[in-house]
């Protein structure tokens, strides 16, 4: 099925009715709709991310979707590819693009097949990173594990107003359909693909790739990748660097320029927030991801 008879996807797409309000459903049909209707303009000095979501079993498809900045702009989907011809076809894909559009980083799902992938890739030297949605999330108060982070993430991304995402009816309906609830211990959780699968819905591969570049790991945008798969020690040209500041202090452009080695083709982004949150921002994707000041 393309939507589950219950989902909001369906009751507008297929039946012409409103959508439902459901309060356990993750990521509203509404800002679905906006994201995919707003006029965001791409950014070609904004770095890409891709991420890929690997297919389990044979109804599934393995999906790339590319971001660059606050614009999911391609989805590419494959069905019944092996591992070897998956990571044959992301080979093709990255060295088909120019140079300068190239991702920082590919963020594979290394959950079951999808570490083979990674390997591979790791060994064709793409700057690639293993993503397991089912490893504790930065937030552990919060969150069951790292899909439900980054499922919130996103509905967090597309509250922002400013972000676009291409139209695409799977990817619609997918967005749509994941639930949450709460454990007995009151962290959210978001519904599983098997869970999914046993309500009618087929396995939403298209958003969780969508989701996945919520993983973005921002020191790697702006340091780059090196040829081990490690950080650069110097900014990548053109990229801002991201300096934490608790709120209230004073610190020149210029200071900060030195401290965080900001070049003068390197933008310095200086980001106030509470004293108190800056330890959580920084472990974003569970590792410092900011110079903090």
């Amino acid at each position: 099925l393309r939507y589950g008879e219950e989902s909001n996807a369906y009751r507008v797409r297929v039946l012409g009715e409103f959508p439902l309000s459901d309060d356990d459903t993750v990521v509203p049909m509404h800002l679905i709709e906006s994201a995919m209707a707003r006029d965001v303009r791409e950014d070609d000095r904004a770095p890409a991310i891709w991420a890929l979501d690997v297919a389990r079993f044979g109804s599934d498809r393995s999906v790339l979707a590319k971001r660059r900045g606050q614009v999911v702009f391609e989805i590419k989907k494959w069905a019944g590819l092996d591992l070897m011809q998956l990571t044959g076809a992301i080979v093709a894909e990255f060295n088909s693009t120019q140079m300068h559009l190239r991702p920082v980083e590919i963020l594979v799902d290394s959950i079951g097949l999808g570490s083979g992938v990674v390997d591979r890739l790791r060994e064709l030297k793409l700057p690639c990173r293993g993503i397991n949605v089912s490893e504790s999330p930065s937030m552990k108060g919060t969150y069951v594990n790292l899909r439900a982070e980054l499922w919130f993430a996103t509905k967090a991304w597309l509250e922002q107003r400013g972000c676009k995402l291409i139209r695409d009816e799977d990817l619609m309906a997918e967005l749509a359909a994941p639930r949450f609830k709460f454990s007995s211990s009151g962290k959210l959780q978001v519904e599983s693909k098997d869970e999914m699968k046993k309500r009618g819905l087929r396995s939403p591969d298209i958003a969780d790739a969508v989701v996945m570049t919520m993983a973005a790991d921002a020191a790697t945008a702006i340091y780059g990748v090196s040829d081990g798969g490690g950080l650069n020690k110097q900014p990548k040209m053109g990229l801002p660097v991201v300096a934490l500041s608790p709120v209230g202090a004073v610190s020149a452009d210029g200071e900060l320029q030195r401290q965080y080695g900001a070049g003068p083709s390197n933008s310095l982004i200086l980001m106030r927030v509470q004293p108190q949150d800056i330890s959580a921002t920084m472990k974003v994707s569970r590792s410092a991801l900011f110079c903090n000041r």
